[in-house]
């Protein structure tokens, strides 16, 4: 089939670009080849370690129990789907890999997993019959890596089986309607089944409108846009009605279902105000950073559809409208479904994708630079990788309905995505406007150096794929999964009973290892639990320790704690076993006797609060990061949650170093008269002065403590006047 991609006066305007012929350019790789990349990428990306890291996210957990309960046969698929209160595809796979492969992990990801391989397999499927092959290929290698569809493909929490099924609907549907050029006679049967398993298919995992509307309507539309001759009209006219009556038939499930709708997939409601026509552009944006970018550009491009020279080829105008309908067809039920019935994952990467790949493959082909785009480009990946920088859980949660609480340690992930998406935008901007090669190089060398451009942004994007799925998904169950905390408890002794103190843990069960653990409502219960005679571990929530540790003293009491791993829960035992250590880090903090202090001083805080001293080192270079402590003695009860303002002031801008005493481990609500508390805070002048190093010299600390709007009172001491206690300086050099 000759293609010749649209063009039009003044391409590098506006991002429309003028290919060669197939004829002239590289051969493609084979059907074959191109199926077993997709497969091996995905095989690589989705399968290992699925049973390494724990349930940490609290609707996987409702999955994995719908699932256990179907699987055990405490249930059936109605009731497990009334549980979850969504189609039955995804609970159904779970179960059966339950049965095939035990109650855990990896029974239930493995099966996901491997639908996920078949969705990318599917999505090449379908762009291999709308695009280039070249372009299907890179908009599936994309999908792999994207992180709504990579975090989803190792979780429990996945629209996968409704992205294989409307790719196999879409794809199975358009050669149906109009079989691409040289596509033998045998393919129709397969092309038929392939449509109608994909239709099938979409109804139990995306119920009607998502399932089987979206990929009915969106060739429906391309035909009746596109088709030039008046064989195809009556399949338009067919599936055009298909659509009208399904419509009718959602409507009338809307307007009288009560409870759950198998039709809806879900129990409809009257519409809501809050669901507004743009909150999914923010849930694709983020799912599919940070080729999402592309995609204002990969839009108009496959919309353009005349050329200066030559009329486009027919079928591969109704490819890329297909592509375009594609999107707006699952985009429209998506946002008609949380409407009325629920919050869905819009299935929506497929056509983005491919669209995009559609944009890039024509892009390689052609020496032409676009300046527009690469502004356009490169500027839209930034913006939302500062958006990440902000709301890094978006990332991580991207293929999830609701944001999780960012785990702490992964401080350094903010910077990383920002980095990501500086060198993407900036590497696709150079490939589309600027001109690297010299003057002299002709147009195929121009084209190698694109090539060789945007080959650089796919590689990176994979390698961000794999620290996602190996080092960024395991540090988040491990800060958001108990699994670690009971297999410690396992390892240090077995047959030690275990209670739970507000341990909101998701999945908690599927560690216990059969036991049930005792549920110790109060303070009082947790004591007299650890006060038995034999091992004990009480498992309990890191914000409930400055409660533990305040009776701990009150009530002359003992605990210790044995794993402080993780940001969102404690282990505490009444023992410790050999070699074992107490890591309460509130010791550190919390002393009866007076700390070893470098520089003391006498500074009054409203009488309530005593600042004796602080540390800090004489001088450091410009942009250094350095540790201010600061050492108090509580003469009485806060009453309140006071939070400390540092201000550093010299020659240059301030330094601000305001933060939460002891990094909220000890709110100063439980700070209790007669203790020293010690609090370190790191200040970082990088993260100040708008990012330019402050200028050197002398520089005066003050610090104060405040909550809200009020600053508690400098009653005795060095002060500015302002409650703000003057405690040293520091050289900046």
């Amino acid at each position: 089939m000759r293609r010749t991609a649209p063009a039009i006066a003044n391409p590098a305007a506006v991002g429309y670009v003028k290919t060669v012929t197939d004829e002239s350019r590289p051969r493609s790789l084979s059907p074959a080849v191109s199926y077993a990349l997709c497969a091996a990428l995905g095989l690589a990306l989705f399968v290992p370690r699925l049973g390494s890291f724990g349930f940490w996210d609290p609707y996987e957990v409702r999955l994995a129990d719908a699932a256990r309960t179907l699987a055990t046969g405490d249930g059936t698929l109605a009731q497990a789907t009334q549980i979850i209160s969504r189609p039955p595809a995804t609970v159904a796979l779970i179960s059966a890999g339950f049965k095939a492969f035990g109650v855990g992990e990896l029974g239930g990801r493995l099966p996901i997993a491997l639908v996920s391989v078949l969705a990318v397999l599917a999505c090449f499927y379908a762009g291999s019959s709308l695009i280039r092959r070249r372009g299907a290929l890179l908009g599936s290698f994309v999908l792999a890596t994207t992180p709504a569809f990579l975090l989803g493909a190792r979780q429990l929490t996945t629209n996968a089986p409704l992205i294989l099924a409307t790719s196999l609907a879409v794809g199975g549907l358009a050669r149906l309607s109009w079989p691409p050029e040289g596509s033998p006679s045998w393919m129709r049967p397969v092309d038929a089944l392939l449509a109608a398993g994909g239709l099938i298919l979409g109804y139990f995992s995306g119920a009607l409108l998502l399932g089987v509307v979206a990929p009915l309507a969106a060739v429906a539309v391309a035909l009746a846009i596109t088709t030039p001759s008046r064989d195809r009209v009556p399949f338009a006219l067919a599936l055009g009605a298909a659509v009208v009556a399904l419509l009718v038939v959602a409507f009338r499930a809307w307007a009288h279902g009560q409870g759950y709708s198998a039709v809806l997939g879900g129990m409809p409601h009257p519409f809501l105000n809050s669901a507004v026509f743009t909150n999914a552009l923010k849930q694709i944006g983020f799912g599919l950073f940070p080729w999402i970018a592309l995609l204002p550009m990969a839009g108009i491009h496959a919309l353009s559809s005349t050329t200066s020279d030559s009329e486009p080829d027919a079928r591969d105008l109704f490819g890329r409208v297909v592509c375009v309908a594609w999107f707006v067809s699952i985009y429209c039920t998506g946002v008609l479904e949380s409407a009325a019935v629920q919050d869905v994952l819009i299935p929506a990467a497929p056509p983005v994708l491919l669209l995009v790949g559609l944009y890039l493959d024509d892009v390689l082909d052609s020496p032409e630079l676009q300046p527009y785009a690469a502004l356009t480009v490169a500027l839209g990946a930034i913006i939302i990788g500062r958006d990440f920088y902000v709301f890094p859980e978006y990332y991580v949660g991207a293929h999830m309905l609701e944001a999780i609480r960012w785990p702490g340690p992964l401080a350094s992930m903010p910077y990383v995505m920002v980095g990501y998406a500086a060198f993407f935008g900036g590497v696709i901007g150079l490939a589309l406007g600027v001109p690297i090669a010299p003057a002299s190089a002709t147009d195929a060398q121009r084209r190698k150096t694109r090539i060789i451009l945007v080959g650089g942004a796919v590689a990176a994007t994979l390698a961000m794929a794999l620290v996602t799925a190996f080092w960024v998904v395991p540090q988040c169950s491990k800060h958001l999964s108990s699994k670690e905390l009971y297999g410690k408890s396992k390892q240090l002794d077995p047959t030690a009973p275990i209670g739970q103190y507000h341990f909101n843990a998701s999945g908690a069960s599927y560690y216990t290892g059969g036991k049930v653990p005792a549920q110790l409502p109060s303070l009082e219960e947790m004591f007299k639990f650890l006060a038995r005679p034999e091992h004990v571990f009480v498992m309990a929530g890191a914000e409930e320790l400055p409660a533990v540790d305040q009776y701990s003293k009150q009530h002359a009491a003992h605990y210790f704690v044995i794993d402080d791993s993780s940001t969102r829960y404690l282990m505490l035992s009444n023992k410790l076993g050999p070699g074992e250590t107490d890591l309460n880090p509130l010791k550190r903090f919390i002393s009866d006797k007076p700390p070893a202090i470098s520089h003391p001083i006498d500074i009054s805080f409203d009488g309530k609060v005593q600042l004796v001293g602080y540390d800090v080192p004489p001088s450091v270079a410009p942009r250094q990061d350095f540790k201010l402590r600061l050492y108090f003695k509580v003469i009485q009860p806060l009453g309140g949650n006071y939070k400390i303002f540092v201000h550093v002031d010299g020659a240059g801008t301030r330094i601000n170093g305001d933060h939460v005493p002891l990094d909220g481990k000890f709110p100063t609500n439980y700070w209790v008269p007669g203790t020293y508390v010690t609090d370190e805070h790191t200040i970082r002048p990088s993260d100040n002065n708008t990012g330019s190093a402050p200028n050197g010299g002398y520089y005066q600390i003050y610090m104060g403590m405040y909550q809200g709007a009020e600053r508690l009172k400098v009653v005795n001491g060095p002060s500015d006047g302002d409650n703000r206690a003057r405690v040293g300086g520091i050289q900046i050099r």
